[in-house]
């Protein structure tokens, strides 16, 4: 086998040398035309399948029960609980600490009537009050298609109106505003300071990982529980913030106190489960230990 210098001369031009646009050393293309000689004589493929036969704990399976055999080896993972924790967590972290899904969650709760962010799309370059901004699809339980943007100073959704342009895009237009939908009236918008006092909120009461608590201590999976933002209330005891959480076909309201975190049923708003501070902080601590 040939084996490259173990030092360079000049490690600044190696580095540049991507194969692409860095160019390429002619000493590359040598190596390539030797790997491909060799592949000829002996193919890899046929060396690497002796190879896999070869190991001691090989078990072949027929084609039927392949899948089952798959996830038997991935139950039988000693760290799958704590990795599934941490999955799960992250997701609602994404939800809940995030500036564009935080304030558009609350940008809906604003709207008249208000509506529940369920997830934000694909993304396009379009005109809003005169201005080009970044826009973004969004489902909401309103079931009619919507807009939505959220900069460092707001976050607002809009009617979702029909392309003002063709769907194929003419000679030396922009390919992507072929077809593009057309921001409509504003429907709810906050405040971008509101937005980062929520997010600030919910990282020093824990809630991502309250609600997962709590949708866990009531029989479901928060894996792929959907978050929208609703609302702060300053209270006696200290800021409550206020969010809906679909899960299992169901929806919650989940409400976030200083020293504890609450489920309620959505539509009486009965406590179904409850976690105080000490409990929500061991919980954290073991999502922490859990994605190291």
């Amino acid at each position: 086998m040939k084996r490259c210098p173990p030092g360079s001369p000049n490690p600044d031009e190696a580095e540049e040398q991507t194969g692409f646009e860095g160019g390429r050393a002619d000493f590359l293309d040598t190596l390539d035309d030797a790997f491909y000689v060799a592949d000829e004589a002996s193919p890899m493929c046929d060396l690497l399948a002796r190879w896999i036969v070869s190991w001691p704990d090989l078990r072949v399976v027929e084609d039927e029960v392949c899948d089952e055999a798959i996830l038997q080896l991935a139950m039988a993972n000693p760290r799958r609980e704590s990795r599934l924790l941490h999955r799960s967590v992250a997701e609602l972290v994404g939800q809940m600490i995030s500036k564009r899904h935080v304030g558009v969650g609350l940008a809906c709760a604003n709207a008249a009537p208000p509506e529940v962010k369920l997830s934000i799309g694909m993304v396009r370059m379009l005109d809003v009050d005169g201005e080009k901004q970044l826009v973004f699809q969004l489902l909401t339980n309103a079931n009619e298609p919507r807009l939505c943007v959220a900069t460092e100073s707001h976050a607002a959704v809009y009617e979702c109106g029909a392309p003002e342009t063709p769907s194929i895009a003419r000679p030396g237009e922009n390919i992507l505003a072929a077809g593009a939908p057309r921001v409509g009236r504003r429907l709810g918008q906050v405040d971008g300071q509101l937005v980062a006092k929520l997010i600030e909120l919910a990282e020093e009461y824990h809630a991502p990982v309250a609600v997962d608590l709590l949708l866990r201590k009531v029989g479901l999976d928060p894996m792929k529980a959907v978050v929208s933002a609703n609302s702060v209330a300053q209270r006696e005891e200290g800021p409550v913030v206020k969010w809906v959480v679909m899960a299992g076909g169901h929806a919650f309201l989940f409400q976030s106190y200083p020293e504890r975190g609450v489920l309620l049923r959505g539509d009486n708003e009965e406590s179904l489960a409850e976690a105080d501070r000490n409990e929500l902080e061991e919980y954290f601590d073991l999502t922490v230990a859990a994605g190291e």
